[in-house]
């Protein structure tokens, strides 16, 4: 084999199979000769490439032991031998019920992050191994509700689970995790590790600074993701939510601070059982342009003595200075003031500053205070000069990570073992890859193991063309499933938390499934106690139970329900077909008969749900499509900018082409845009993290719309375009009405 052809993942299998293999363990150098990829580099290369190859090996879950230290007998590191134990390596035998593997099934696909999302499904691919029950279900999601019938019960399977095919599994609770990813990664890391970390920080009032924090857990709550640690400058425990984390964090060194342990007995469920919205709630009072602001009004609280004291103190400021644009459908214009209680200011002046020049904060000054810093971010990041980027079509991932295809391979080299020459079909079923790829893996594994018989053989695997059955004759000891890796372990553990906490059948088998898994991971130390995440169903079980129920029964459901984009409250007749969480918004995924057509409603802006004694048949029209817009013929095309934090919400507008510039963290999608006040609505909640980057006039639009809504506070940053209308109607990603689907 010509050495230059030896990739990454080809050289760290031919690696493991080689320290597999030996008992008394390998010098570096008989490793050098051993391993096709070392011998012909330089030594500098060489020791790179070895250590970062051991450096895999350990991600990988692989124990590597050396029998003999060699430092300490005065020989030297390069007398240090290396071998892997067999019995550390491999993965405990785990046997799940028919409805546990089910659940696996729904928590390995939970998660938007692609390097989590890949680490789930290998975990689900290898503890399941050749179960039955576990055939088919990496396929996809289901396309159309099931009458609940069809679910089977006892060994065969579950309620609440139900299968639309033999092909796929699904549940009346759709959750997906969508937490910070850029964040969530390293921060489950420092956890893990016991790390310390920095950032900066903007607090529930708009307060930035800077953070340093011994990492000692995560967790949801109410939506959000919440990172649990010792902060250093406080000298206590503190809880941070991800999305006020501003920029990335910086990893410390021990000699830069030294980290503070956990404290005995802590659990991130523990540490986040007092977060409670509710006890610290402060009353605002806002002036509202006629007709406008319907999600406040219906949260309207007396303002009682809080108004008269305001008034009479003279502590509410004076209506700015008339537009000179002529309008009076701003908040300087006669309007209604209501006042309401909120606990998360940040949240409270993204919604306020969302409505534009129809909302004026008239207490507390903090939040006017709040809602103006939004307000100046967001104009300040939309002037800026328009970049130029190249965009290109969206295109899958590029290759694979070396530790993700070896781990890949090594999964079928057990499965083929457990399975005794499955079909290829049987294989791409198993593990949800297309052919080629399948193909690939074992001309990769046919080249992998010592590059000379006096340190061992090679796996020979093959795929006989005449039954189209895949051949193992010889597995060097890696057929044995290798145990699951931190990432595995914490990104399927996690699914299964999450969907332990769903109001749906699905939990107490999820609870179990968790329980057989803790008992596999053993060598993480801990895993599960350090990460508590937390479906928002289970913080507002009331609704979320009446709608989950209405979902598994089938029944139709009336709602009232707050449109903002229209600024009324509707009432319709629907038919409930899923629940859905996507990072920190809760979704009914329902056909409703006003518009005669699918629709996703929020559930925080439902104000009444009435379930009534009439049942709906399924049918094609319940489809649940993941994508969260369908684009029309009009729509228009615009590019956005999306700082890092709002990766998620990239995915939800289904980008047509994307692209970056050197120097510039933003990225820019192309997207299709339904309606430009929908638009304008989310540009200013996002608080400078959106950005309209094209065509001109949108952006001048959204500019104008921002200038007017600063100046009902400032009497400055007059409109220099022309004002556009402040209302819009329903449609786009993020469509009050009900997005589109």
């Amino acid at each position: 084999m010509a050495e230059q052809n030896v990739d990454n993942s080809e050289r760290l299998l031919s690696l493991l199979s080689t320290l597999l293999q030996t008992r008394v363990g390998l010098t570096k150098q008989q490793i050098r000769a051993a391993v096709d990829g070392y011998a012909h580099l330089s030594d500098e290369n060489f020791e790179a490439s070895f250590e970062r190859d051991k450096a895999h090996l350990r991600e990988l879950g692989v124990p590597l032991d050396s029998p003999q230290d060699a430092d300490r007998l005065g020989q030297g590191t390069d007398s240090l031998r290396y071998r892997v134990d067999p019995a550390a390596y491999r993965l405990p035998e785990i046997e799940f019920a028919a409805d546990e593997v089910l659940a696996l099934s729904l928590a390995a696909r939970l998660w938007r992050d692609p390097a989590l999302g890949s680490a789930a499904l290998r975990a689900f691919s290898r503890i399941t191994g050749n179960a039955p029950a576990a055939r088919g279900l990496l396929r996809g999601r289901r396309t159309v509700a099931q009458p609940a019938e069809s679910a089977a019960s006892g060994p065969e399977g579950a309620p609440g689970f139900v299968p639309a095919s033999t092909e796929d599994a699904a549940s009346p609770f759709g959750v997906q995790i969508a937490a910070e990813e850029v964040l969530f990664g390293p921060l489950a890391t420092a956890a893990q590790e016991r790390r310390v970390v920095a950032f900066r920080y903007r607090t529930v009032d708009g307060v930035e600074g800077d953070r340093t924090v011994s990492v000692w857990g995560l967790g949801s709550r109410f939506g959000h993701w919440y990172l649990i640690g010792h902060d250093h400058d406080r000298d206590a425990e503190r809880v941070f939510r991800l999305s006020r984390i501003i920029g990335g964090i910086t990893e410390l060194r021990p000699e830069q601070c030294a980290v503070q342990p956990r404290p005995a007995g802590f659990t991130a469920t523990g540490a986040l059982a007092h977060l409670d919205p509710a006890a610290a709630m402060t009353t605002a009072v806002v002036r509202l342009a006629p007709g406008r602001g319907a999600n406040l009004r219906r949260r309207a609280v007396d303002p009682g003595a809080l108004l008269d004291g305001a008034l009479q103190d003279g502590a509410m400021p004076s209506p700015a200075p008339p537009s000179p644009t002529g309008r009076e459908d701003g908040a300087n214009a006669p309007g209604d003031v209501i006042a309401f209680d909120y606990h998360d200011g940040e949240a409270a002046s993204a919604e306020i500053a969302a409505l534009g020049s129809a909302a004026e904060v008239l207490a507390p000054e903090e939040l006017r205070a709040a809602v103006v810093r939004r307000l100046e971010r967001t104009l300040a990041a939309q002037r800026r000069p328009a970049p130029h980027p190249a965009l290109k079509e969206r295109r899958h991932a590029g290759r694979a990570p070396a530790t993700a295809v070896a781990a890949r391979a090594l999964d079928l080299v057990a499965y083929v073992r457990q399975a005794g020459a499955p079909t290829v079909a049987e294989a791409v079923e198993h593990f949800g890859v297309p052919r080629r790829t399948l193909r690939k893996d074992i001309e990769r594994l046919q080249l992998c193991g010592p590059g000379s018989w006096d340190y061992g053989s090679r796996v020979d695997i093959w795929i006989d063309d005449e039954t189209d059955t895949i051949v193992l004759s010889q597995d060097d000891g890696l057929a044995q499933p290798i145990r699951l890796n931190f990432a595995e372990a914490f990104a399927l553990g996690t699914g299964l938390q999450l969907l332990s906490t769903v109001p749906a059948a699905s939990a107490e088998a999820a609870g179990r499934a968790l329980g057989k898994l803790r008992g596999a991971t053993e060598h993480l130390d801990g895993l599960f106690d350090l990460v508590a995440p937390r479906s928002r169903a289970a913080d507002d079980a009331g609704l979320s139970g009446l709608l989950a129920a209405a979902v598994e029964e089938r029944r139709v459901v009336r709602l009232r329900y707050v449109s903002t984009a229209r600024e009324e409250i509707t009432e319709r007749l629907v038919e409930p077909v899923q629940l859905e969480e996507t990072g920190d918004r809760a979704y009914l995924h329902a056909w409703c008969r006003r518009a005669g057509d699918s629709r996703r409603f929020r559930l925080d802006r439902i104000v009444e749900a009435e379930p009534l004694d009439e049942m709906y048949t399924p049918g094609e029209r319940h489809a649940v499509d993941p994508e969260h817009y369908t684009p029309r013929k009009d729509d228009l095309v615009a590019v956005l900018g999306f700082a890092p934090r709002l990766a998620p919400l990239q995915q939800e507008f289904s980008p047509l082409r994307t692209g970056t510039l050197p120097g510039d963290e933003r990225t820019f999608c192309e997207v299709r845009i339904a309606d430009p006040g929908t638009l304008r609505r989310m540009v200013a909640e996002h608080g400078g993290d959106l950005t309209v980057v094209a065509p001109e006039g949108l952006t001048r639009s959204v500019t104008a719309w921002l200038e007017e809504a600063l100046r009902v506070y400032t009497g400055s940053a007059a409109a220099t375009g022309q004002p556009t209308d402040s209302t819009g109607s329903a449609a786009g990603p993020a469509a009050d009405e009900g997005v589109r689907t």
